[in-house]
């Protein structure tokens, strides 16, 4: 063990999973092992600054951190934060072994790839007893030079899946990644979603459906009316769908799993944009320049701030309300009054944050020209902290990946900006025009574009494949929309992403 590591397991789960939790916990101190099970440690933990000691723990002083993967499991900051914290350190080369375990189908985000599952859901005693042997046989195989791991333990049989290979019932080689898994066309723009098992689209013809992430089956579906305003979102496993039901007037309707509407909210404007937010809110950003912040049980507005004429994104934190508009820059409010703004040479075209600062891209459009700006402020004052600019235009939101801002125009160039900086740290060509916000999973970036999508590698950049849906883009409106990931497959929405469109293709292909 190296010198700063204290445990050889920590444990990471949430709060309805606590009992499971307990008892691996336990099983495992009996048998001798030092385990991080907040329960031990709740004089140690007492008033201290936990994302700091949560970062300590589960990103330097444990061997192996345990996750107790569920579909409880994304709803808490503190859990997200304790994964990230262990994924951090692992993909920066670090030793510690990262080891899902699986009481359901829920996607964990940010797990590489190349990953094994050991299955044993079916007795809960024995599964306990056949974890602690694993753990302890994994604990004695470690070597002094030791290989990044990372496994993947499901609960449900005793199955193994490892890289690729699956060793239970069945046997099949790994497809090659960008492989087909299924295609379905739609009379309609496709911006999908993933929730839970679900690949979940808002349909031209009013319609929301849920399809299967295995075979693109449909599921279920919900009759909303009116026409799509833009994709849907998913937060804390409601999926909001916006519907323009008149010219002036929208609708936000909340959908939980399995296609039943929990309710559904009127809106002056139409709904643009809708992001999680603190103390099981939504926020709202509408066409019109509102910004709404509603409970996602009742669906009521707890307040209501008009920033702007449009908005194009918004964004909370720290208490800050942030929202990207068309024509106003970044307009800020906290408590339902401005903190402040900034104009901009261009329509914000979307927002991200970290720890202190905010981030925006802009787009550029003067007599004929177009370029664009990637700009961070400072989160609480806005004071600039620096500016790039781009030659080609830039409508893509921008993402914060590992002290990287990763910003893609429509020129086709993947841009990665340090983001203490602004300083280039690379750019990769993808082939055409890259217009949706990128996704990251893990040490992958995955680019939608006009002939398809594109997957580069987080630290370099380089290309390490490339799917063409396409080989002659039919006209300028069709595009990619941003690229969402299932369990084993990236979802890829393709065609004439205008919302009024009759043309549009969902692909499943292997990650």
């Amino acid at each position: 063990m190296e010198p700063n590591e204290q445990y050889d397991f920590a444990l990471s789960f949430a709060g309805p999973d606590r009992v499971f939790a307990r008892g691996l916990a336990e099983a495992l101190k009996a048998d001798g092992h030092r385990v991080f099970f907040d329960e031990y440690h709740q004089a140690e933990l007492w008033g201290t600054n936990l994302f700091e000691k949560l970062l300590d723990v589960y990103g330097k002083r444990s061997r192996y951190v345990v996750v107790v993967v569920s579909r409880h499991y994304l709803d808490s900051v503190w859990t997200r934060w304790e994964l990230r914290s262990a994924l951090e350190t692992v993909l920066q080369g670090r030793d510690d072994a990262v080891l899902p375990l699986r009481l359901d189908d829920t996607e964990l985000p940010g797990l590489p790839r190349s990953t094994a599952w050991i299955d044993v859901r079916e007795d809960g005693e024995t599964d306990v007893e056949l974890l602690t042997r694993l753990l302890a046989g994994k604990l004695a195989a470690a070597t002094p030079v030791r290989r990044r791991r990372v496994l993947a333990l499901g609960l449900g049989g005793v199955a193994v899946a490892a890289t690729g290979t699956y060793f239970g019932t069945r046997l099949f080689a790994r497809a090659e990644p960008g492989s087909e898994l299924w295609h379905r066309g739609f009379e309609s723009a496709c911006f999908p979603v993933v929730n839970g098992a679900d690949v979940v689209l808002s349909l031209r013809d009013g319609g929301v459906v849920g399809l299967g992430q295995d075979d693109g089956a449909q599921r279920w579906r919900v009759d909303l009316g009116g026409a799509m305003t833009g994709p849907c979102s998913v937060v804390r496993g409601l999926v909001l769908a916006g519907r323009a039901m008149t010219q002036n007037r929208g609708r936000l309707t909340a959908i939980e799993d399995g296609g039943a509407v929990r309710w559904s909210l009127d809106t002056d404007g139409l709904p643009a944009c809708h992001r999680e937010a603190r103390d099981g809110t939504v926020l709202v950003g509408t066409n019109t320049g509102w910004v709404l912040r509603v409970d996602e049980r009742s669906g009521q507005v707890v307040e209501q701030v008009r920033v702007s004429r449009q908005v194009n994104d918004v964004v909370e934190q720290q208490g800050f309300v942030y929202s990207a508009t068309a024509v106003d820059g970044v307009q800020v409010h906290a408590d339902g009054k401005q903190a402040w703004s900034r104009t901009t040479a261009g329509a914000v075209q979307g927002l991200a944050t970290d720890a202190n600062h905010l981030y925006a891209t802009v787009g550029i459009t003067r007599q004929g020209a177009s370029s664009g700006q990637a700009v961070r402020y400072d989160a609480i004052t806005g004071e600039l902290g620096w500016q790039h600019s781009f030659d080609a235009l830039v409508q893509a939101a921008p993402v914060v990946v590992r002290g990287q801002l990763v910003v893609s125009d429509i020129g086709g160039t993947v841009h990665s900006l340090d983001v203490e900086s602004g300083a280039v740290r690379w750019q990769q060509n993808v082939g055409a025009a890259a217009q949706s916000r990128t996704t990251w999973d893990g040490d992958a970036l995955y680019v939608g574009t006009r002939r398809g999508l594109a997957v580069l590698d987080v630290r370099s950049g380089a290309v390490r494949w490339t799917k063409d849906v396409t080989t002659a883009v039919p006209t300028t409106a069709h595009w990619a929309a941003r690229p969402v990931l299932g369990d084993r497959a990236v979802f890829l929405g393709y065609g004439d992403m205008q919302t009024s469109s009759t043309n549009g293709d969902l692909y499943a292909l292997v990650r």
